[in-house]
């Protein structure tokens, strides 16, 4: 099997903007979201090396299962995200409430901040415990962010966001978000913004209400310092590596499928050159493999 470079889908939503160029992506509109992994019905990634070039990853998982390993499916999404403006504050549902009231994944993720500007911040939960008859009426008076765990971010911070947490990004901010293979989204509130067309964005406030955490996390930030290894996030859906310098590095799959994102720097992951911004799908099957270059990357295993 390959190792095989991935084209990201590009999501045009109205709050991004066009640092995502920085990293080789491209587009006639401005760019929110780059998809790099993904096999969502709302975005499927494309190959972009080898014999198998043009085949979305749907399409290639169903010819080549084994490329997966003793998984079932490709149950992890991954995403760079450009937030010009900020988001809106929303909370994912966990997987028993998505299969019984949307017949999909709930969602879990975790944030990697790949640049932040002066300022930039996220929401992260909330900053002392509160009552949904509370949260209610403060979405209803515009007030909801006084409750919020207001985070100032910088390059290289890492969030581990667990589903039913509140949370938004902030203007300023390009992150790598490693999530569930979900696009379930509630919208408590969007600073009554409106669409092209003039209408208040959607929000789905009692489906929010009845997923979200009503007590501040206990740990909400990651501090790569006091960690005596290269794992940043590990949780029962996937397990992140972060890596940075000059290497030669070795790699084995050992019966997992891998991905790569490079944040940073140029070099050779096994034949295939790589530049910043480029993500790679090492299979399961395929054992030792080699990174060499002066290069900033991310490697996600999946746990489930």
């Amino acid at each position: 099997m390959e190792i095989i470079k991935l084209k990201g889908v590009i999501k045009n939503y109205p709050w991004g903007g066009n640092r995502l160029e920085e990293y080789g992506k491209s587009s006639d509109d401005i760019m929110a979201e780059s998809w790099e992994l993904s096999v969502h019905q709302d975005g499927i990634s494309v190959i972009d090396s080898g014999k198998y070039r043009g085949m979305n990853l749907k399409e290639y998982f169903k010819n080549n299962s084994e490329v997966l390993g003793n998984k079932n499916d490709l149950n992890i999404m991954i995403k760079y995200i450009d937030a010009r403006s900020s988001l809106s504050i929303q909370v994912h549902p966990d997987d028993e409430y998505a299969l019984i009231v949307e017949q999909d994944l709930g969602k879990t993720e975790m944030w990697y901040i790949m640049e932040s500007l002066e300022g930039s911040y996220i929401y992260y939960g909330v900053n002392r415990k509160v009552s949904i008859d509370e949260l209610r009426e403060r979405i209803e008076n515009n007030t909801i962010l006084e409750v919020l765990n207001k985070v100032e971010t910088k390059k290289g911070d890492y969030f581990l966001i667990e589903a039913g947490t509140i949370h938004a990004i902030g203007a300023g901010n390009i992150i790598c978000e490693i999530q569930q293979n979900s696009n379930l989204t509630y919208r408590l509130y969007d600073f009554n913004r409106r669409d092209k067309f003039g209408n208040l964005r959607e929000l789905h406030i009692d489906k929010a209400l009845d997923v979200v955490k009503t007590v501040p996390s206990m740990r909400y930030k990651h501090d790569k310092e006091s960690s005596n290894n290269n794992v940043i996030c590990s949780c029962e859906y996937f397990e992140v590596e972060h890596y940075k310098g000059e290497h030669e590095l070795v790699f084995n799959t050992d019966g997992d499928y891998q991905i790569i994102n490079f944040l940073d720097g140029e070099g050779m992951i096994e034949n295939l050159t790589y530049k910043k911004g480029d993500t790679f799908l090492v299979p399961a099957n395929y054992g030792e493999y080699r990174v060499t270059g002066e290069c900033e990357f991310l490697k996600t295993i999946s746990n489930f």
